[in-house]
């Protein structure tokens, strides 16, 4: 079983076990030009899973098409399977929360039949992120912006 806690500014995802994928959901819009007015984009509720080791953001090759997404270019997108040559899309991510990020810069890949979205550390750095598995049950905490320094060294 997993709960979801949300406040303003930070989500926090409970598990009664330990667990190896961190996922949450969210709202994805096709990002404006800032210099464009905002036109009526569609908007999709999809799943993310928040990857430590990704450098940068993905979505789905399907989340795209679904979304009739516009491509702002190619780039090369160095991945676990090697380099790949993959569509630019800027995506909207608004978490159930409200935590928005506006403006994300993903690369479109093939993912997992069950996610569209990998949140990698160009969003995570935005905030404070912690992973705990104190009596063997996952939790994950996320808030924006960064608030203080966590340093389990120090708090003994």
């Amino acid at each position: 079983m997993v709960r979801t806690k949300l406040s303003a500014s930070a989500i926090t995802i409970l598990h009664d076990k330990p667990t190896f994928s961190i996922i949450t959901k969210a709202r994805i819009t096709q990002a404006v030009p800032e210099n464009n007015s905002p036109a009526r984009t569609k908007c999709k509720t999809i799943r993310c899973i928040w990857d430590t080791g990704a450098t940068s953001s993905a979505i789905s090759t399907r989340l795209a098409r679904a979304l009739r997404l516009k491509a702002s270019g190619q780039l090369v997108s160095y991945t676990a399977n090697g380099a790949m040559n993959c569509m630019l899309y800027y995506v909207n991510v608004q978490m159930p929360n409200g935590i928005t990020f506006t403006r994300v810069r993903a690369s479109g890949v093939n993912l997992s039949s069950t996610v569209d979205m990998l949140i990698g550390m160009d969003v995570i750095t935005t905030g404070d992120f912690a992973i705990t598995n104190h009596k063997g049950k996952t939790c994950m905490s996320f808030r924006a912006p960064s608030k203080e320094r966590i340093d389990f060294v120090s708090r003994g």
